[in-house]
């Protein structure tokens, strides 16, 4: 039996827009939180929120390469 991505996070109990968070950089990689913030049409203080709640899961790192902070799914 295969489980779904979206059934995955729903039984961790991540939001909605949380997930909408997830699903984005899994599909293009590594993101500025401004950026996820313009294509999901979400406030950026609610992404970082939202990137918290992954991070604390484990599913999202914090990566540091220029002076512009991006977050990627944890492989």
């Amino acid at each position: 039996m295969s489980i779904s991505i979206e059934n995955a996070l729903l039984e961790l109990n991540i939001s909605e827009s949380g997930s909408r968070v997830y699903r984005e950089l899994l599909e293009h990689g590594a993101l500025p939180a401004r950026t996820l913030a313009e294509r999901l049409g979400l406030p950026r203080p609610s992404v970082y929120d939202y990137l918290k709640e992954l991070s604390a899961l484990s599913l999202v790192v914090e990566i540091s390469e220029t002076k512009v902070k991006k977050f990627a799914c944890d492989s």
